[in-house]
């Protein structure tokens, strides 16, 4: 008898949900956008990335790169050839990244445009977004950085801005590294966004022989990871992008191109997030190409 109350408690109270779902749904489709915002707040919640840290996320990537950097891409898996590759861009002296991808979001395209470079103890970083003003919202974005090792970052913000230029005329401000960072997820000296290790990977397969698009021997490996390897690029979506919140992500893949060396040759990323315009959770889905080359590249001056 207890068992038949409880099954009939608890088909009731779950009956009362879905019909208090269904009440604000209707709600919603009546009154609009703010009965909206309460559904999207109480149904599709993203992810709280106050649950995680960095150090928490990460290796121990001194000691993977410490027993892995002699050795062959192919005599490591897939995520300490990530962790060497990443370290090795600290002891090259010369790092050009160059990046571009595109993002759509529901039929509103928006292009990216990223230049890093290295040179010795100075660090340049020029990120561009285009797109359109939806809803109030300038998705037109430039953003163009200087740092020298224990300086503070100099920031310039971008006017005339095209896919992959603008004018850069005016100093807006300048920051500490860490309160960059907190902006933005990485610092200066980082040429890529996202945290590879055994926390945040779901599947990798071995480093593969191939031919690079120099038509030399190279590697590739494919990568996927969770949600919590975006935990710093979501910063940097943010802060290039107007919205007011983090983006949820679904998925991220990582095709990731090795040179001889175990050097990063290419990076391509595939992937999907949620993110929220006006209460609206909008699908959007992207796609990154990340180029590197290690001859020294003259920093731009303003």
């Amino acid at each position: 008898m207890q068992k038949v109350l409880t099954e009939q408690i608890y088909v009731e109270n779950k009956g009362k949900r879905v019909l208090r779902f269904l009440i604000v749904l209707l709600l919603a489709l009546a009154t609009g956008i703010t009965v909206g915002m309460y559904i999207v707040d109480n149904f599709f919640s993203g992810i709280d990335y106050s649950n995680y840290s960095e150090a928490a996320l990460r290796d121990n990537e001194a000691n993977i790169y410490a027993v892995n950097k002699s050795k062959k891409v192919t005599d490591m898996n897939a995520i300490n050839a990530f962790i060497v590759a990443e370290n090795k861009l600290k002891d090259i002296s010369s790092v050009t990244m160059l990046a571009n991808g595109s993002i759509d979001a529901m039929g509103v395209y928006q292009t990216t445009y990223t230049k890093r470079y290295k040179n010795n103890n100075s660090y340049f970083v020029e990120n561009i977004s285009k797109g359109q003003v939806i809803a109030g919202i300038d998705t037109n974005i430039a953003e163009r950085n200087y740092y020298e090792t224990n300086g503070n970052v100099r920031v310039y913000k971008g006017t005339n801005i095209k896919e992959s230029s603008a004018t850069f005329d005016k100093l807006k401000e300048e920051v500490s590294l860490a309160k960059w960072k907190e902006r933005n997820g990485t610092t200066p000296i980082t040429f890529q966004p996202y945290i590879v290790s055994t926390k945040t990977v779901i599947s990798s397969s071995s480093p593969k022989a191939c031919t690079l698009e120099n038509g030399r021997q190279g590697y590739v490996s494919k990568i996927s990871l969770n949600a919590s390897g975006a935990y710093l690029y979501v910063k940097q979506i943010k802060n290039m992008s107007g919205l007011g919140d983090y983006p949820n992500f679904n998925f991220i893949t990582l095709e990731v191109y090795f040179n001889e060396d175990a050097t990063f040759n290419k990076i391509v990323v595939n992937e999907e997030y949620k993110v929220s315009k006006m209460g609206i959770p909008v699908k959007t889905v992207s796609k990154m190409n990340y180029h590197f080359s290690y001859e020294a590249t003259a920093i731009p001056t303003i």
